[in-house]
């Protein structure tokens, strides 16, 4: 590489125009058509003798202009070359730019433009600023200055990656090397580097290599110390499990020792769960299982005396009638917290009315005038004057009242002839005045003015409307006259609850949108341009005059004594019973002797007591009943011996069936009779007759607010078995029941409404009452490979109900009745010819009625309750 300066060479071009255009006009008239001053050229160039022709004055003329173009392309140049520097140095690139300013300097020494960004560029390239001399040799020098320093510079940058990448430094080696490569590249000059560009390049190759081997063998350096240091937090994490494990099983051991087996039972699942193959958790688990569930029938034997022994202690504590006085509240006491509440009560706004206008105020709404009468009045002033004469308040008609009415070319004809409020009359004067006149009170006076200056200035004020805004909920009632199977679960409405419960969504009582429609449009409704209106939290925060605050706050105190109403409903359930029974009959059975210990009987020996003769319940002589007595036969009733030539043996036995619910013919007379001769006889005589009068009354009070849907029940919740789950467990099935809950008792389901007149009170009813049959009906099956019977209980339900919609007046009653149940049972047994035989039919049959009848009466009464009435009773008693 040759170390000619060729880009300096090529700055000596611009200063040979220069010299150029400072020639003698004679040089610049023989220049070429085509060049810079073509035109001078081709104008003074009119013919062969051209020059000899001229005056003297033209030549001068057009050596001047000559000179003008001369200096305008030299400052054409100048500036090109200074917006190439200043966009250079945009962009960073320094050295760049700085050639451009040198050149430029060069064709103009004194421009200010040049000399300041040079002077920035040197500054950014940490120069010292010295003067140019401003001739070729010291810019060719100065140049030659910078190149040999930027030599240097990656020479030195060189040299120390050299000897860093011997240290064993490759990162840092890498960093200097490709510092010096970037000197090297970035010197747009022809140099002499000599070898120190390959030199750079190849160690920057070997150093990139060493490098990646080094982080290499820091990565697998790195991966050996994490798994060394993962297997020793595994170790350690296994050995705290284990220690855990330990701590758990004393924990369960002890808890085994004590009697908590539930606890010894959780924490022997929870061993099994980490480590189910544990012999001596699994019997741990095994022996805890067999100890509790012999601990809980004990504790069950347990509880049921002690539960039975206070039942027993209630029943004799119902019996004593109760001498204590009920009192009610004391009035001090809500004395006390009205009094401690009454600053929610406040406004607090900073313009509380003056007592004085307080006073004007009901001044001005009680004293009355006889009649104002006006026609074609245009002063405002004259129709306030009828009223100054007619009354002692003070008026006051400011300017601003005037202009409007002027304004607006109002002419009053009024003719107001009955004696009307002073009020009346100003608020009739004020809307013929126009929209923008108004009265207000102020310091004890009557001020007609303009509204914007009735306003005063506007308040922040926090209007509590949670009561106003809350979001009541409806209540709906059990679905006791509904048998839920497993199966048929999801198929109930899941909107109504079947146990009851919240139904449907909330809904507020009052909308806060609603709410602020209903105050901007009701309440001074042209004075809302400026204030503001916002709900939050419960809370209206208005900005708007004292005087509207206070509107909207009697005005709020008026919606709250709407829904201040509630309506109490006192239900009264009255079940009322009448039943009768009645069965007499005569059997002939029951001769001698005793199954165990076995005695010689008196049997009819080739007669069964069920299977296929059903001859008897099986019941004589201590006989062990139907179906387990089926095979045993049955005793005589009459007996005769005639000796070796036999014997005879008969029986009569009359079965009857069941007579309803809650009359059994159990008890009565039973008398026998037997006579033993050679002739044996055993004759029983039964006679019952049994009534039931009975009357039971249930009552509940029940509160609701206004259309809210809510009930209330008397119910008696009942368990039992309605399915069968076969779980395999250790290679044998077992069956786990599944327990349902099925209700009887009562249910009032009500929504009551009051109409707009607060005089009567619309009821929607749904009374429902359900009767459990009982014993419950069970069905004996097998499931799956069980060889064992499985027992369900199939639960049957009579239900009794009514919807309906009554209005009734405020503290009326309404009645439902009809809920009635009847049963009618008349049976008899009898001995087929022998019962047709007058008198001696007695002897040979039985015979039984029976009749059922309940009837329940639904007596609701409903009457509305004031929350504000009743807190001013309460106030007034004290």
């Amino acid at each position: 590489m040759c170390r000619t300066l060729l880009p300096a060479a090529l700055l000596t071009i611009p200063v040979a125009l220069l010299a150029l255009g400072c020639s003698s006009t004679e040089t610049d008239s023989t220049e070429a058509p085509n060049g810079p001053d073509s035109d001078f050229a081709a104008s003074a160039d009119t013919g062969p003798n051209s020059a000899t022709l001229q005056d003297p004055q033209d030549l001068v003329q057009q050596g001047r202009e000559s000179a003008d173009l001369r200096e305008q392309k030299r400052q054409l140049i100048v500036q090109d070359l200074y917006e190439r520097a200043l966009q250079a140095f945009s962009d960073g690139r320094l050295s760049e730019a700085e050639n451009y300013l040198i050149q430029a300097k060069e064709k103009d020494v004194a421009n200010t433009q040049v000399n300041s960004l040079l002077e920035q560029v040197w500054l950014a390239q940490g120069k010292e600023i010295t003067p140019l001399a401003g001739s070729v040799d010291d810019v060719r020098e100065r140049l030659q200055s910078r190149l040999t320093k930027l030599r240097a510079e990656a020479e030195a940058h060189a040299e120390r990656g050299f000897q860093l990448m011997g240290q064993g430094e490759y990162s840092d080696a890498l960093g200097a090397l490709k510092l010096a490569r970037s000197h090297i590249e970035g010197i747009s000059y022809q140099m002499d580097w000599g070898d120190l560009p390959e030199r750079v390049n190849l160690a920057i190759e070997q150093a990139e290599a060493n490098l990646e081997v080094e982080m290499a063998a820091r990565r697998d350096e790195a991966k050996r110390q994490t798994y060394e240091q993962l297997k020793r937090e595994e170790e350690q994490a296994k050995a705290q499990r284990r220690a855990r494990q330990d701590r758990m099983f004393e924990s369960a051991v002890s808890a085994f020792e004590d009697g908590d087996y539930d606890t010894s039972m959780e924490l022997a699942d929870s061993l099994l769960r980490m480590d189910p193959l544990n012999e001596q958790v699994s019997e741990l688990r095994d022996a805890t299982f067999r100890a509790r569930h012999e601990a809980a029938s004990t504790n069950f034997v347990q509880e049921r005396r002690e539960r039975f022994r206070r039942w027993v202690q209630e029943n004799e504590e119902a019996r004593i009638l109760s001498s204590e006085i009920i009192q009610p509240t004391d009035p001090a006491y809500w004395a006390n917290i009205t009094a401690r509440r009454a600053h929610y009560l406040e406004l607090g706004l900073a313009g509380q009315v003056e007592p004085e206008n307080l006073a004007l105020m009901q001044e001005v709404s009680s004293v009355k005038v006889s009649g104002i009468s006006f026609e074609g009045e245009t002063s405002l002033e004259e129709v306030i004057n009828q009223l100054r004469a007619q009354t002692d308040i003070p008026f006051v008609v400011t300017p601003d009242a005037i202009d409007a009415v002027d304004s607006e070319g109002i002419e009053y004809n009024l003719n107001l002839l009955h004696p009307v409020s002073v009020e009346d009359a100003l608020d009739v004067i004020a809307s013929s005045s126009g929209p923008d006149v108004t009265y207000t009170y102020r310091y004890g006076v009557v001020y007609l003015t303009t509204k914007e200056k009735a306003q005063g200035a506007m308040q922040v004020k926090a209007h509590d409307v949670q009561d106003l805004t809350a979001k009541p909920v409806d209540f709906s009632g059990p679905k006791i006259d509904e048998i839920r199977l497993p199966d048929s679960i999801s198929s109930f409405d899941e909107e109504e609850p079947s146990f009851g419960g919240v139904v449907g969504e909330p809904r507020p009582i009052m909308d806060a949108d609603n709410l602020e429609t209903l105050i901007t449009s009701t309440i001074d409704p042209d004075s809302w341009d400026e204030a503001k209106f916002d709900f939050n939290n419960g809370f209206l925060i208005v900005v708007h005059t004292p005087d509207v605050q206070r509107k909207i706050h009697a005005f709020l105190q008026d919606l709250r004594r709407y829904i201040s109403s509630m309506v109490t409903i006192e239900a009264r359930f009255l079940t009322i019973q009448k039943d009768f029974l009645q069965e007499i009959g005569v059997d002939f059975r029951g001769l001698g002797g005793t199954f165990s210990p076995p005695t010689s009987l008196v049997n009819l020996d080739d007669i069964t007591s069920g299977l296929e003769d059903n001859a008897s319940l099986g019941l004589d002589n201590e006989g062990p009943g139907l179906p387990d007595g089926a095979e045993t036969n049955p005793s005589a009733g009459l007996y005769f011996d005639e000796g070796e030539d036999g014997d005879i043996r008969a029986r009569t036995e009359n079965l009857l069936g069941d007579y309803g619910d809650r009359l059994t013919p159990f008890g009565g007379m039973t008398m026998q009779f037997v006579f033993l001769d050679d002739a044996q006889t055993s004759m029983i005589l039964r006679a019952v007759e049994k009534s039931n009068r009975a009357q039971e009354l249930m009552s509940q009070t029940l509160s609701a607010l206004n259309t809210q849907r809510a009930y209330v029940t008397v119910l008696n919740q009942i368990t039992y078995v309605q399915d069968m789950d076969v779980e395999v467990a250790q290679a044998a099935l077992i069956a786990d029941p599944q327990v349902g809950v099925i209700s009887d008792g009562i249910v009032l389901d009500v929504r009551p409404t009051i109409a707009h007149n607060r005089k009567y009170i619309t009821l929607e009813l749904q009374p429902t009452v359900a009767t459990l049959l009982r014993p419950i009906p069970e069905f004996t099956s097998s499931l799956a490979g069980l060889t064992t019977p499985v027992t369900l209980q199939l639960p049957e339900l009579q239900v009794s109900s009514a919807k309906t919609s009554v209005v009734i007046p405020d503290g009326g009653t309404v009645v439902i009745g009809g809920l009635k149940k009847l049963l009618n049972i008349e049976q008899r047994s009898e001995i087929p010819f022998l019962a047709k035989i007058p008198i001696l039919s007695l002897l040979f049959k039985s015979e039984g009625e029976a009749s059922e009848a309940q009837d329940v009466i639904i007596l609701i009464r409903a009457h509305m309750t004031d929350a504000r009435e009743v807190m001013a009773a309460l106030e007034n008693e004290q």
